[in-house]
């Protein structure tokens, strides 16, 4: 089949920078801003890809100058505008990582793995710089205390003396806590949900506009020794529950959250075996695909899923789906 061409890359490149740039500026929109670079890098190869990155990451940084034009204090602005880059550039680097030159016969899967964790040590230096800095300390907390205080009042004039109660329960350092913790579980696995997703969301529409198969999570398994991150670090998880692991504990909770939706999509894979070869109607597919979809937002109930999806994987180990 004719691949789809540009006659002048530059246009291409440079248009789809501005969109990666314009995705990110868009609060809503912003977990897509990879996939315009991952489409430069699958189309126009690593040169442009870097020119690309660096351009895009050149603009954020602009855009940030301006929107902390009102700080006097430039040592904390230069932490608000670091800190807005920081987030761009790890998943660039990531990204880049992931697209590289590899020892031939390895699987996307470690790529993907590798990237991650590269991509999670790149952004250290910027978790130590802003975990020092008092300013940015003291404007979390007084983000957090205003939200407190808006929330205290709709509460006091919607039920009466209920706002104090909610004032003595939202305890600032309470919900800094709770954010540290939440960062630090899931910080690796964020990276890896960006990565993949966007890396996948690119090559999809590369490979649609130049007519090609596109790879289909029906046919995506995992090793049989790939077992054994997901076994040891869910078993770290259930254990820091009770004990404190610190610093493990949070690379327990980062791998059993990455190794779980890895083997939630090798089950997604074996259901849509399962229909193929069972010649489910479209109509039945969407149904279940939406009753599944709704089961996830369902409290409790959502378990099923969040469990029952990677269960099914796991089983292959045993029940050889695909060859039956």
């Amino acid at each position: 089949m004719r691949e789809i061409k540009l006659n002048n890359p530059w246009i291409e490149v440079l248009g789809l920078t501005a969109l990666s740039l314009i995705i990110f500026k868009t609060s809503v929109f912003f977990f897509l801003f990879l996939i315009p670079l991952q489409i430069i890098y699958s189309r126009r190869g690593r040169e442009m890809f870097t020119f690309s990155a660096l351009l895009m990451v050149m603009g954020i940084a602009t855009w940030g100058i301006i929107d902390t034009r009102v700080v006097n204090n430039s040592s904390f602005r230069f932490i608000l505008v670091f800190l807005e880059l920081s987030f761009p550039l790890t998943l660039s680097t990531g990204l880049y990582i992931m697209n590289g030159e590899w020892p031939e016969g390895w699987r996307r899967l470690f790529k993907t793995l590798i990237a991650t964790g590269l991509a999670a040590a790149v952004s250290i230096p910027v978790i130590l710089v802003i975990g020092e800095n008092q300013k940015f300390s003291d404007l979390l907390k007084n983000q957090i205390n205003v939200i407190i205080q808006a929330f205290n009042r709709s509460v006091s004039q919607a039920g009466g003396g209920e706002g104090a109660l909610a004032a003595e329960v939202a305890d600032t350092k309470g919900i800094i806590l709770f954010l540290k913790e939440l960062t630090f579980r899931s910080y690796l696995f964020v990276i890896f949900l960006f990565l993949i997703f966007n890396w996948r969301g690119g090559t999809y529409i590369v490979e649609k506009l130049n007519r090609r198969k596109v790879d289909r999570v029906i046919n995506f398994f995992m090793p049989e020794k790939m077992i054994w991150p997901l076994l040891v670090s869910w078993a770290g998880i259930f254990i820091d529950r009770f004990l404190d692991l610190g610093l493990l504990g949070y690379a327990f909770w980062n791998v059993g959250s990455i190794f779980l939706v890895l083997y939630a999509l090798q089950g997604i894979g074996i259901l849509k075996y399962l229909f193929n070869r069972y010649n489910f109607s479209r109509l039945t597919r969407v149904f279940i695909g939406l009753a599944l979809v709704i089961m996830l937002f369902w409290p409790g109930v959502n378990l099923l899923v969040i469990v029952g999806i990677p269960a099914l994987g796991v089983s292959e180990l045993w029940i050889k789906y695909r060859k039956l």
